[in-house]
């Protein structure tokens, strides 16, 4: 019995979100790089050549289905984030002051630059954990005793939330924070 939850038949559409995906992100990237300004029938071509060349990769493909419900949800967590800032009293040019001049504006852009790059390398490990599995990667290394699928996720998510790499992480995290500070009281 189908029911309004079955999305199998989706399953056949995976290939055009990535394709119609990387066809705007490039096309949107190159018309702002200036040998591409002012022609956009080169940038146009160059987009849609990127994206069949996307088409024929299965890890390229299964890696933009995965990074897509997160990018989904780090922007509500933005819109979120903002909504929260206009709740609280202040309006659209302070906004745009805080992000563009404010005093922590660098650190904002270098916090979602972080997230991207986390969900993307993420969720380009899952894929390829998932297709061929890294203990083909290192077998004569002591690591190949981790198991292809599920287990070997588990064991990615172990090694990230280990208390050492969870420490590196936040001295890590003190010492940017401590560098940035220090650098903006030698400017004064």
């Amino acid at each position: 019995m189908v029911s309004p939850l079955d999305v199998g038949l989706l399953q056949t559409f995976q290939v055009v979100f990535p394709f119609i995906f990387v066809l705007t992100a490039v096309f949107a990237f190159l018309t702002q790089v200036p040998p591409f300004k002012e022609n956009y029938l080169y940038a146009a071509l160059m987009a849609v050549a990127l994206a069949v060349l996307t088409m024929f990769s299965p890890i390229a493909i299964k890696t933009i289905n995965v990074m897509a419900p997160w990018f989904v949800l780090l922007f509500v967590a933005i819109i979120f984030a903002l909504l929260a800032y206009y709740i609280v009293g202040h309006n659209e040019e302070s906004l745009r002051q805080a992000i563009h001049e404010g005093e922590y504006s660098s650190t904002l852009g270098w916090w979602i630059f972080a997230l991207i790059l986390i969900i993307v390398i993420g969720s380009l490990t899952s894929v390829i954990s998932q297709e061929q599995g890294f203990t083909d990667l290192t077998a004569d290394n002591v690591s190949s005793a981790l198991q292809e699928g599920p287990e070997e996720q588990a064991g990615f998510f172990q090694v990230i939330l280990h208390p050492k790499v969870l420490g590196m992480a936040v001295i890590l995290l003190i010492a940017f924070f401590a560098i940035g500070q220090l650098s903006k009281k030698s400017e004064k």
